[in-house]
């Protein structure tokens, strides 16, 4: 976690006061709820600081820097995210491919037919059900831990293929290819999404499909 004055001297003060002021002029004083106008501060200081510290910091370390419990810190995400984020949600989907890409969000094989992530976000898993949700009429297995997310390794790339390029597999499978080896390519022989599917117990090729997914969707 990030040194609270460090955090503070990372805010553009300039720009957080404009947003505030348009804010309080659009909606007037007094129209949100307490609840709605702290999680806006908290939207306002995290939108204009370097580092967006209430994104990249984990539950607990946000629960200390404001002294509330983690249950409100997940409450304040969901919230922030579907009241105040706008046009920002539709980048959801790319900052989860984003986090797998740096390992904010853990990815583990479970075996060669599961995944299972590590989401804290409570938006951002809600976001990954939906995909799944749309383009597989199926729902993600928590089991008992809400934050563990575990789906098949064939769904996910699915839900990949069809949110990344709507349905166009060859695209996809074409933009994979650039990014192996040609010795990898010929060992696996990545022609078609099937053969995609088939190799998906080889977790080196994990990345590289994200990767791909994340490039069209921040084109």
């Amino acid at each position: 976690m990030e040194n609270k004055d460090k955090i503070i001297e990372s805010i553009n003060t300039e720009a957080f006061v404009k947003d505030l002021m348009h804010f309080i002029f659009d909606y007037g004083l007094g129209t949100y709820s307490k609840t709605d106008t702290y999680d806006y501060l908290v939207y306002l200081a995290n939108k204009h600081s370097k580092d967006s510290f209430f994104d990249t910091n984990s539950n607990f370390d946000n629960a200390l820097l404001f002294k509330v419990s983690e249950t409100k810190i997940k409450n304040s995400r969901q919230n922030i995210a579907l009241k105040f984020k706008g046009e920002e949600r539709q980048n959801v989907y790319a900052d989860f491919l984003s986090k797998l890409c740096d390992g904010r969000i853990k990815v583990k094989f479970d075996d060669t037919e599961l995944f299972s992530f590590f989401i804290e976000d409570p938006f951002a898993r809600m976001t990954f059900e939906n995909l799944l949700k749309k383009t597989q009429g199926i729902t993600a297995d928590y089991s008992f831990n809400r934050e563990l997310i575990k789906v098949n390794r064939k769904d996910f790339l699915t839900a990949l293929v069809s949110e990344s390029v709507e349905g166009d597999k060859d695209a996809f499978v074409k933009a994979l290819q650039k990014q192996l080896t040609v010795e990898k390519l010929k060992k696996l022989g990545i022609k078609t999404v099937d053969t995609l599917v088939s190799n998906l117990n080889i977790s080196d090729l994990f990345m590289p499909i994200v990767k791909t997914a994340l490039e069209f969707v921040t084109k």
